[in-house]
This record gives C-alpha cells, structure tokens and sequence, in this order.
C-alpha cells in the first residue's frame, strides 16, 4: 500500500481500549459535547453534524485523535461549502519539501520541515520547532464529498448517537481516501520534478 492511498483514518482499536465508559473514547467526547447537536431546539441538518462529529474525532478536542492523519496530510476539516449548505466539504493541507533545485543562497539556518530520523522512523515531514526561522511549503486539498441528503441525519429522539456519528466519520475518511489518494500522489511526484 502506498502512503497516499490511506491518507485519513479511525482508531477503532484504540477508541476502545481506552474508553473511560468501557465502549467508546470518542463517544464519551461526543456525549461531554451533547449542546452543540442542538439548535434552536433541533437536532443538526445532515452536513452540520457530519461537520461536527469530524471536528470532535479529530485533535485536539480528543487527544490521541480517533481520526489519525498520514503523511503528507498535516490538518483535515470536514464543513460546509460556502457556496452550497447541502454539501460537505474535506480540505486538507499538505506539507511539501523544498522545491528540488531551490537555492540556498540568503536562505542560511533556515529550515524547512523536520523529519522523522528517529529508529525505525519514516523520514516523513513533521512540524519543525519555533526556535528559528522557517520556510515551510504546503498544499491545501479542497474536496466535495456529499450532499446533505446522501447524508445520515440525527433524529429528534437521539440527536447524539455515537454509532451515527462513526459512520458518518468513517463515510469520510473512505470517501477523502478515494478522491485524494490519487491527486496527492500525482501531485507529489510533480512537486518532486519542480526546479526554480
């Protein structure tokens, strides 16, 4: 498997392992959390609480995230489009490395990304320190995902439904890994290629 195809995903495992309440980490957050599944005395239209339980999976509101993030992906939010109430919206931002052939010149002990040379580690892109100056490429993915109505909505009676909300998250990470997988490896292979 290549490390775009899997860009975002749930901790299932994880969730359960350590949930305080015995069944589900991301549950007990979302419960914590019930007064924002309502307003004005309804429960969320379909793209509000898909919105909404992306937003809770991910961190730092749950800290390990239930949505985990891959590399090259650095941030996923899930809301709705601007330009249409109906639909949900993925974007993602991807760091970059230095454009191959960028000059060093009046760049000196500025960094761009770290990355991860630990023991056993992938030599991915992580976040670098504060400490000093830093010139960090990114990409921000924007992609459409689904209409409110192909949406599962909350009901009345139960406008926190934990097992809704896991659906709803993994519907997202499938359909962000199937659209995104190919674009960010197409586009990190053209990046690679990219000389000033």
């Amino acid at each position: 498997m290549s490390p775009t195809t899997c860009l975002v995903y749930v901790d299932e495992t994880y969730d359960r392992d350590y949930a305080s309440d015995g069944a589900s980490r991301y549950g007990a957050y979302l419960r914590s959390r019930s007064h924002l599944f309502i307003e004005d005395g309804e429960p969320l239209d379909a793209v509000s609480f898909a919105a909404l339980v992306w937003r809770i999976g991910c961190s730092p509101i749950v800290s390990p995230a239930y949505v985990q993030l891959r590399a090259p992906v650095r941030s996923a939010v899930c809301r709705g489009s601007e330009n249409d109430s109906e639909l949900l919206v993925a974007e993602l931002e991807l760091r970059l490395p230095w454009p191959a052939g960028l000059s060093p010149q009046g760049l000196a002990g500025v960094r761009s990304w770290d990355r991860d040379t630990s023991w056993g580690g992938s030599g991915q892109l992580l976040d670098p320190g504060d400490d000093r100056p830093a010139l960090l490429y990114s990409a921000r993915l924007v992609l459409p995902l689904a209409h409110g109505v192909d949406l599962p909505a909350p009901d009345r009676a139960c406008p926190v439904n934990v097992g809704l909300a896991k659906q709803v998250v993994g519907r997202a990470c499938r359909q962000i890994n199937d659209a995104a997988a190919p674009i960010v490896g197409g586009a990190l292979s053209s990046w690679r290629g990219v000389h000033r």
